[in-house]
């Protein structure tokens, strides 16, 4: 967000719309539909950058970096263990698109 340049007042209605959603107030969408499950965060991923410009990340002056992991295995024991892994450092502004980066 300030990446992007937005004024203090467009962050603040931004996450006033989030919190009108109901995200994590019981209607809280699950995969596999069990509450056990991992929470989907497809509705809350549309909210956050509808309002958010890619083209003013990429030309901002301020250098956002994501720290990933890359692991050897989609399986879930890799992802969560800290020490699995190599950490890989990723400039947002150089990205196609920092949302699905930062996402990941």
């Amino acid at each position: 967000m300030i990446m992007a340049g937005l004024l203090y007042e467009e962050i603040e209605n931004l996450w006033q719309k989030l919190d009108k959603e109901n995200l994590y107030k019981g209607n809280m969408v699950y995969f596999k539909n069990e509450r056990k499950s991992l929470v989907n965060t497809t509705l809350l991923y549309h909210l956050m950058t509808s309002d958010i410009s890619i083209a003013k990340i990429k030309e901002s002056k301020i250098r956002g970096y994501r720290t990933v992991k890359q692991v050897k295995s989609p399986k879930l024991k890799y992802q969560v263990n800290y020490f699995h892994g190599e950490k890989k450092y990723i400039l947002l502004n150089g990205v196609e698109n920092p949302f699905r980066v930062v996402r990941a």
